[in-house]
């Protein structure tokens, strides 16, 4: 009868965890990578859409709100910002100016 041995040997095993890692090191940076650009486009767009609606704020009272903070918008907060007024996705706050309606 003959005896066959089932299951893995040590190398068969070493270079399998070989090539993961190898991989690993290739995949894991890339991803960071786009990780930190869609971070990057997400708070663009943010920006994008805060200043329309600063101008159209503007428009409609003929100046920009006082602060950044609901109760400077009004009772219009709503008209403007049915979510509420947005946070920058990175967790800072934004830099508003009210002078100059600007925000970075």
């Amino acid at each position: 009868m003959k005896k066959t041995n089932k299951g893995f040997t040590l190398i068969e095993m070493m270079l399998v965890v070989g090539i993961i890692a190898l991989l690993s090191a290739i995949v894991i940076p890339r991803f960071n990578d786009f990780k930190s650009t869609a971070e990057t486009e997400t708070r663009n767009a943010q920006l994008a859409a805060i200043r329309t609606q600063l101008e159209l704020f503007k428009q409609d009272t003929g100046a920009y709100p006082a602060a950044w903070t609901t109760a400077a918008w009004g009772s219009s907060v709503d008209d403007y910002w049915p979510q509420g007024i947005p946070a920058d996705s990175t967790g800072a706050d934004w830099n508003y100016d009210a002078t100059a309606g600007t925000v970075d």
